[in-house]
C-alpha cells in the first residue's frame, strides 16, 4: 500500500515538473513574440510621428495653401453665424 502511494506521489511530482517546464517554454515563446510586437509598434509610432510632423509643418501647409486657388472673401460674401443663447 505504501509503495503504491509513493509511486503515485512520485508520478504526480514528475508530472508537475514536466508541466511547469512546458509552461516555462511556452511563456518564453510568448515573451519573444510580445517583444517583437512591441518593437514593431514602437517603429510604427515613430513613423506616424514623423508623418504627423511632416503634414503639419509650416512649409508643408504653406505649399498646400499656395497650390489651391484660394482668395480671401469680401465682407459682403461672409455670413457670420451666432450661437443661439448668447
Amino acid at each position: 500500500m505504501r509503495l503504491g502511494i509513493l509511486a503515485v506521489l512520485i508520478f504526480l511530482g514528475l508530472l508537475l515538473m514536466v508541466w511547469s517546464h512546458m509552461e516555462f517554454i511556452h511563456l518564453g515563446y510568448e515573451m519573444t513574440r510580445l517583444a517583437k510586437e512591441k518593437e514593431a509598434l514602437i517603429k510604427r509610432e515613430e513613423e506616424l510621428r514623423v508623418e504627423l510632423a511632416t503634414l503639419t509643418s509650416q512649409n508643408q501647409l504653406e505649399r498646400r495653401r499656395k497650390a489651391l486657388p484660394l482668395i480671401r472673401p469680401g465682407k459682403d460674401q461672409m455670413i457670420i453665424l451666432k450661437e443661439e443663447g448668447r
